[in-house]
């Protein structure tokens, strides 16, 4: 009759030796990434390196509007910088990809530091290219054509806010003009932004307001800015009262 102690003590001792065997080529693959997944994982740091690429153009867009008056945007790119390189293998451009993401990271803490100052929300309108541009979260999100005030009735500038909101408002002077969406940047309601003025009731059948349609990216109003219906209406539902203005040439 066989030794059933002899037998399970065998076992005991051979299975330690076997799992080691089986368990070295395993452990070989599973502790290190592979070829492969380096290839993946620098095929994903290229994507990651593509946004924070464009994140650092825009803030650099934003500090030039708001400093200069002008939007100016950056000709460097790191992940043009980074395609350019020659790598060995996927490891070391793995590797390479990590020192590129550190050093755009660290320039946009360095651009949002800059942008402290500035308001989170603000409108701004250049009237030397009859734009304005819409900053939200240190970015410009919306740029908008406009008309601003004609060389004998300019537009004034310097940073102003809303005070007033009125979804119709009628022009107090000699000629009623009826001003839709406005937003009064004056804090006596003279001067604001707001959709193309008409005559009449209706809009549609004013000749003024179909003449003030072509008359849009060009400096012919009394002082005002103005914009399209369809701008000034999402402007309008966007911006609060107090939201900065800065009006620049």
């Amino acid at each position: 009759m066989p030794n059933k102690h002899h037998n399970l003590a065998f076992s005991i001792g051979f299975a330690p030796i076997a799992i080691m065997f089986l368990a070295a080529p395993w452990g070989a693959s599973s502790m290190e990434p592979t070829k492969a997944q380096y290839e993946e994982l620098a095929q994903n740091a290229h994507k990651e390196l593509q946004v924070l690429d464009h994140d650092v153009k825009e803030f650099v867009r934003t500090r030039s509007l708001l400093t200069t008056g002008k939007e100016a945007s950056s000709k460097d790119s790191v992940t043009r910088e980074f395609l350019r390189k020659e790598f060995d293998s996927p490891y070391e451009k793995y590797e390479e990809s990590i020192k590129y993401r550190q050093a755009l990271k660290t320039r946009i803490i360095a651009l949002k530091r800059s942008l402290l100052p500035f308001e989170k929300n603000i409108i701004h309108i250049d009237l030397s290219d009859q734009k304005a541009r819409i900053i939200s979260d240190d970015k410009i999100i919306k740029t908008y054509p406009v008309s601003s005030g004609a060389p004998e009735t300019p537009t004034p500038q310097g940073k102003f806010q809303v005070y007033r909101k009125q979804e119709l408002r009628v022009s107090q002077q000699e000629v009623p003009y009826r001003m839709p969406y406005y937003m009064a940047f004056k804090e006596s309601g003279s001067h604001g932004l707001h959709a193309l003025p008409y005559l009449g009731d209706n809009k549609e059948s004013s000749l003024f307001w179909q003449e003030a349609r072509s008359h849009i990216g060009i400096p012919v109003s009394h002082g005002c800015v103005r914009l399209l219906p369809e701008d000034i209406k999402e402007l309008f539902g966007w911006a609060e009262l107090g939201t900065p203005i800065y009006i620049q040439s």
